[in-house]
């Protein structure tokens, strides 16, 4: 009915809240990228605006407005009136097409809810605001958003998303009731992927591992063969800069010159897939090779693992992740590379 995969003890909560009429108006949902929170914002909006006996149905015209999946922009997708999705802004070049996407939600994204909230629902008996990245929001946009989470209007919902707490004004966390989504149970996500979306027992069982419990990150496996492609060439980069020497290593690194969102966006994801890759790396080292995310690739990364100890493997996976924190807080991305590889066990 949520169209949500997984969650089941959530979305029974969320209905016994509305059965008894005590759903807060402010929900704040966190848990890592891909696990299901703004699916499940979609499908709690529906549940509230749906008039079918079975909401949310999912397929009535309410249903199909409050979020279209045939559109391409992601913002555009919401055509409900009562419905208003909040994200990352699109920065645009001088002819107004999408550039890229800016890292934080501006103070006038929240303006624009706030005038919103004055108004009454246009067609159903409620409004539902959906923040997304609301761990990215300004300083200047928490405080407005602050002030709306006081007093909302009886018919109003606010809904927000983030992987954590950590970034968001702890007078914003007591205004909201907060629920976790946590990964879902690899299991639960195989079985999904053979009996709904009719998927071999074994390709079903590497998306399920390479979703790390994230249901979305499963479902963009299973459509986009890019993503195959680019995992395949961030895979191989562990590979091949592991057996260079320190100058092959330091002139590895010169090929992350350059700045801008989407080369840090571009950079992060490629940190991410070698951070999984090491992790998988330090598994094997230590005897859980049926943990391994990478399957397909075990035999390379095990090559890797007996050369190496496991102190040394965890020592460069902290590096790993201060290297991806660093990019992201627009440091130089070339100069984290060099150190990061420089960093890099087992030099020769």
């Amino acid at each position: 009915m949520y169209g949500v995969i997984g969650h089941e003890n959530i979305i029974r909560y969320l209905e016994k809240a509305i059965e008894s009429n005590s759903l807060a108006q402010s929900l704040m949902f966190t848990g890592l990228e891909g696990v299901g929170k703004k699916e499940l914002a979609v499908g709690l909006a529906r549940r509230l605006l749906c008039k079918s006996p079975d909401a949310p149905c999912g397929v009535c015209n309410t249903c199909r407005k409050i979020y279209d999946a045939t559109d391409k922009k992601e913002s555009a997708r919401f055509k409900h009136p009562d419905v208003l999705f909040v994200t990352l802004q699109e920065e645009s070049d001088d002819s107004g097409a999408s550039k890229t996407a800016r890292s934080e939600i501006v103070i006038d994204q929240i303006r624009d809810i706030q005038n919103k909230v004055a108004t009454a629902p246009f067609e159903g008996d409620v409004r539902v605001f959906i923040i997304d990245h609301a761990d990215h929001m300004t300083v200047g946009a928490s405080n407005a958003l602050l002030k709306l989470l006081e007093e909302p209007p009886s018919y109003v919902y606010i809904i927000l998303l983030a992987e954590n707490t950590k970034n968001i004004l702890e007078t914003i966390i007591s205004r909201c009731q907060v629920i976790d989504l946590l990964p879902v149970p690899l299991e639960t996500i195989r079985k999904y992927l053979m009996e709904k979306e009719g998927c071999d027992e074994e390709r079903a069982s590497l998306i399920a591992h390479l979703s790390n419990g994230a249901p979305v990150i499963a479902e963009r496996y299973l459509n986009d063969e890019t993503l195959w492609e680019e995992r395949a060439a961030n895979i191989q980069s562990v590979i091949e800069s592991f057996s260079l020497t320190r100058a092959g290593r330091f002139d590895y690194a010169s090929r992350y010159s350059g700045s801008g969102a989407d080369k840090r966006l571009k950079v992060v994801g490629m940190l991410e897939t070698w951070l999984a890759c090491w992790r998988d790396i330090l598994l094997i080292n230590v005897g859980l090779v049926n943990n391994v995310i990478n399957q397909d690739y075990s035999g390379e990364l095990q090559k890797i693992s007996g050369k190496l100890d496991a102190e040394a493997i965890r020592k460069y996976l902290f590096g790993i992740e201060d290297a991806i924190k660093k990019i992201r807080g627009n440091a130089n991305i070339q100069l984290v590379m060099e150190v990061l590889m420089l960093e890099m066990p087992g030099l020769l």
